[in-house]
């Protein structure tokens, strides 16, 4: 993913991190994530998705890690044939809004701004 700069605190998805800056801001994706625990099935990557940065609106506390969407845990769906890693907090819950924040990372958000689902293009180490 990308190389960090100094991370202040970080967003987790079940137990991916997504680091932020003093502001919010997500400059880093990274974790644990066992092939084991993914779900095989279709994965697009959506169509028009805006270059920008991702800013988590919760507040950080420096050093200390926040779960992301309650104690629930999100689907994690992927797709061999694209290499594509999809987060998602409720399959019920579609995104509208669609944000490239770093290479190979989409967010998903919803008409709140809410983080609801997260695309990777992870690099594969066999």
């Amino acid at each position: 993913m990308l190389g960090s700069v100094g991370g202040y605190s970080s967003a987790v998805l079940n137990d991916l991190n997504l680091e932020v800056d003093e502001d919010g801001r997500v400059i880093e994706v990274w974790g644990y994530s066992p092939r084991e625990s993914w779900i095989d099935g279709v994965v697009q990557l959506p169509e028009g998705a805006r270059r920008g940065a991702l800013r988590l609106l919760q507040e950080f506390i420096p050093g200390v890690s926040r779960r992301m969407g309650g104690s629930g845990t999100w689907l994690v769906t992927f797709d061999a044939n694209a290499t594509v890693v999809r987060y998602a907090r409720d399959a019920q819950q579609p995104a509208a809004i669609f944000v490239e924040f770093l290479n190979g990372c989409i967010a998903g958000l919803n008409r709140e701004h809410e983080l609801v689902s997260l695309w990777l293009q992870p690099e594969m180490i066999p």
